[in-house]
């Protein structure tokens, strides 16, 4: 996805138009109706890191890379074009050796170009993924709930049913106590606030 592309994908609603060119949520479709009947990226279709790669350590990338801050890369692919432009041998003309060192401008330029591009889709692909993982695992938990109930309900008559459905019945009770834990810990530090004077 190029730069122009990028820009008009931010300013149009998330997700694909039909085939009218109307998008679904400029339809009356929500958001979340959409997503689910997107499908997912087939198994293998995302590019692998490479299998030597091993991540630099936050004191290798301190000590050996100067950081681009991100509000001047626009500037700095400006200042690369126009040294790529005047040529390794107008630059050291210009600086001597130094103009050597700059040669490769031009590369870095596109190099730069591309990987903001892949940053990008990458981070669309991930916030996609995202949300049908929030999408996928509420329905698990919607599915955990109604076993639960119907099991409480029908144990009453046939205890057995506890035992059989003891793992479903194990992670709802799980996740309620940590939703009520949740709520006692905001509580908790809703009390602990000063109250204004």
């Amino acid at each position: 996805m190029k730069n122009s592309e990028k820009k008009i994908a931010e300013e149009s609603p998330k997700g694909a138009s039909d085939a009218s060119g109307e998008h679904p949520a400029a339809m009356g479709a929500d958001r979340i109706t959409h997503a689910r009947s997107l499908a997912l990226p087939a198994k293998g279709a995302i590019p692998a890191v490479p299998p030597t790669y091993l991540s630099p350590t936050p004191e290798e990338r301190r000590r050996n890379l100067r950081p681009l801050d991100a509000e001047l890369a626009a500037e700095t692919l400006v200042a690369l074009d126009t040294l790529a432009a005047m040529g390794e041998a107008a630059m050291v003309a210009d600086l001597g050796a130094a103009g050597r060192d700059a040669r490769n401008a031009g590369k870095i330029a596109r190099d730069l170009r591309e990987v903001d591009d892949q940053i990008a889709d990458a981070q669309a692909l991930i916030e996609f993924l995202l949300t049908e993982r929030a999408i996928i695992g509420s329905d698990a938990v919607g599915v955990m709930q109604v076993v639960t109930d119907e099991v409480k309900h029908r144990a009453k008559r046939v205890p057995a049913l506890a035992l059989t459905y003891r793992k479903v019945l194990e992670v709802n009770e799980a996740r309620s106590a940590k939703i009520a834990a949740g709520i006692a810990a905001a509580k908790a530090e809703r009390n602990a606030d000063p109250k204004p004077a």
